[in-house]
């Protein structure tokens, strides 16, 4: 008898550690449930579908880390008519787990739709970000992304331009601390590329370790009418330790 009680208990106990890890793990498709699982006790939260932000929003993780499926990502901006959307995230993690994506994880504005601002404050890292296109971590198109102390974004590839940002028409870049680190181009822009019309403002900050196989180990400005009103000021903050094979 106490044998089959033992067996009993031992059952119970391994059926309760599989319903505990089962319900641990969450996956996700909307803001609204986004929102949901963070607030939630859910360890394992695994964006699947594209999640749109098209409104004002302070987005707080509370130190947790959000996966990215390979084709899952975070646009902030919708280009449907609403002209000024202003977003924060902090004490976040986004991780791209590595795999190919077609675009950026996280992109901000779009064609025709102006003022849209994506802020990464305190506690906010975006990693292991790998995209066929331009944008390894984030691409921005006629929006402004800022970096604050604490921000990061690492160990992101392009196959193209801007392994950790990419700016391109009328886009802006705003450091006021924040680091891009180790993240790679397969051809211009290890940390940053700037191109049509784009802006750098680089107050405080770092861009370590990044690479490019063709131009602009740490920042890339577009060549011929791609670097047509561009403009990098640096003001503080450090940029080292990066390379580019041919220029």
């Amino acid at each position: 008898m106490r044998g089959k009680m033992l067996f009993v208990s031992i059952a119970l106990l391994v059926m309760l550690f599989f319903v505990e890890t089962a319900s641990a793990q969450v996956k996700v498709a909307t803001l609204e449930q986004l929102q949901d699982a963070l607030a939630g006790n859910d360890e394992d939260i695994i964006v699947t579908q594209t999640i749109v932000i098209d409104e004002d929003l302070t987005l707080n993780g509370g130190g947790k880390t959000v996966k990215l499926d390979r084709k899952a990502s975070i646009q902030v901006g919708t280009g449907k008519g609403k002209k000024s959307i202003s977003v924060t995230f902090t004490r976040i993690t986004f991780d791209g787990n590595g795999a190919v994506r077609a675009n950026s994880p996280i992109s901000v504005g779009v064609f025709f739709n102006e003022e849209i601002t994506l802020t990464l404050g305190e506690g906010v890292t975006l990693q292991n970000a790998n995209t066929g296109n331009n944008g390894g971590g984030i691409s921005v198109c006629k929006g402004t992304l800022n970096m604050q102390s604490g921000s990061k974004i690492q160990n992101c590839l392009s196959y193209n331009y801007g392994g950790g940002v990419a700016l391109y028409f009328y886009a802006a870049l705003n450091m006021d601390g924040g680091r891009i680190v180790n993240c790679k181009a397969n051809k211009s822009g290890g940390g940053v590329s700037v191109n049509f019309n784009s802006t750098v403002q680089m107050n405080s900050g770092t861009i370590l370790g990044c690479g490019a196989t063709d131009y602009g180990g740490g920042i890339f400005i577009g060549e011929d009418n791609e670097s047509k009103n561009c403009t990098v000021n640096l003001v503080g903050g450090t940029i080292a330790k990066n390379s580019a094979k041919i220029g």
